[in-house]
């Protein structure tokens, strides 16, 4: 039986209250879950000889127009992949291995400390790389900063300057999935345009609830996913402008300029492209209303003495990081009691690092007694009052309970 995620005020326990969205975002749009029903049974796109074939390449071809639309780039700079993490090993991997095959010199790749895994694990892997010099940006902890929980552009300046070797990429993430941090990145393109150096942005968590220009913004290359902007999971895409070459890491047919060969997942491509169009439809009005939402579950839980952790350049209007001071518990069990009892979703960390500490509260300098009692609630477009004063009510119940002495 479909299970309903409409959610009213009152507990109903045929219903999930879901505050995860930053993890990943349900498909409620009717008209989505037709697009990928209907392109289920689908030929192959790569088989022009048959009207099954074509029909599946022409979806793919109007998707793709769609997207670039969006973005305001060509269609020929778009790629579809399996995921965001796919996207960024492609793109980041394929600049670096490019550069270290056509040349014998020492290169500077930089990045910041809070990344995504599926960048820093990157960067991480080319420090093995005698010829790799790895540069991390570290955000701002001094909360009287103007960029507290971001990083400062003028750092990467220095970085630049200070490099011995030639820099050939800086990969910065437009928004934080823990933190909701958002990046100063017309300022970050100004400078990579300045020093011509090539520009990767992720921005898995900022699209569907912004809409980005690349190019407008000196940005060479972004990556997402789909399922986070009520899309399906399993299907994530690349914008490449037409003057970055790279070195391919796969090798089959030629689906996707070769850079991801195999057959193309018609159904998910169509979908992803649908939801992404609708996501952006009224966005101003939609990100208001979240910001709103978000504004009211902040103002309540602040007399409960629960510090809302917030980066002050900007940050994601559906996005709270919430420390739950003086609870008996750690933060999983907490989240774990509000799922069994209450039928709630929350967040604690980054959904690729459940099993490790976050990576982010150490960058953000978060004190160490604190980091257990942290709390991720994400809203998506489709969250209503009723579902955040549920929550509010649930949080509060909790907090009383595991407050006692």
């Amino acid at each position: 039986m479909a299970r309903t995620y409409k959610i009213d005020e009152e507990f109903n326990p045929d219903k999930i209250y879901y505050f995860d969205n930053n993890a990943t975002t349900f498909i409620y749009d009717q008209d989505v879950i037709k697009e990928i029903n209907d392109w289920l049974n689908s030929g192959n796109p790569s088989n022009n000889l048959h009207i099954a074939g074509i029909l599946a390449k022409r979806k793919i071809d109007e998707s793709r127009k769609i997207i670039a639309n969006d973005l305001k780039v060509e269609p020929e700079e778009i790629f579809f992949t399996g995921n965001a993490t796919e996207a960024n090993n492609i793109l980041i991997q394929g600049i670096i291995n490019k550069q270290l095959k056509n040349n014998t010199e020492t290169y500077t790749i930089i990045t910041t400390n809070f990344e995504h895994p599926s960048v820093l694990n990157i960067f991480e892997h080319y420090k093995t790389n005698n010829r790799i010099n790895v540069v991390y940006i570290k955000i701002k902890t001094d909360k009287n900063d103007k960029y507290y929980g971001s990083i400062d552009p003028e750092d990467i300046e220095k970085a630049i300057k200070e490099s011995k070797h030639k820099v050939i990429l800086i990969s910065i993430m437009y928004a934080n999935n823990e933190t909701g941090a958002i990046q100063d990145m017309k300022k970050i393109g100004e400078i990579a345009k300045k020093h011509n150096i090539f520009l990767h942005s992720d921005i898995t968590q900022a699209i569907g609830k912004y809409i980005i220009h690349p190019k407008e913004l000196n940005i060479g290359a972004i990556t997402f996913s789909g399922h986070k902007f009520h899309g399906p999971k399993g299907i994530g895409c690349l914008y490449m402008k037409k003057q970055c070459h790279i070195n391919g890491m796969c090798y089959g047919g030629e689906q996707e300029n070769e850079f991801r060969p195999g057959t193309e997942n018609t159904p998910f491509i169509a979908a992803m492209a649908l939801a992404l169009k609708k996501a952006h439809q009224n966005r101003e009005l939609k990100s208001s209303e979240l910001e709103k939402l978000r504004k009211y579950i902040k103002q309540e839980l602040e007399p409960m003495d629960v510090i809302c952790i917030e980066p002050k350049f900007g940050i994601l209007p559906n996005t709270l990081l919430l420390v739950l001071k003086g609870i008996d518990t750690c933060n999983k069990n907490f989240a774990r009691e509000l799922s069994s009892r209450m039928h709630i979703c929350v967040g604690v960390s980054s959904a690729c690092q459940t099993k490790k500490n976050s990576h982010v509260l150490e960058a953000m300098k978060v004190e160490e007694q604190n980091r257990d009692k942290i709390i991720r609630i994400s809203m998506s477009d489709y969250t209503t009052f009723g579902e955040c004063k549920y929550l509010v009510k649930c949080l509060k119940e909790l907090l009383l309970k595991h407050r006692r002495v």
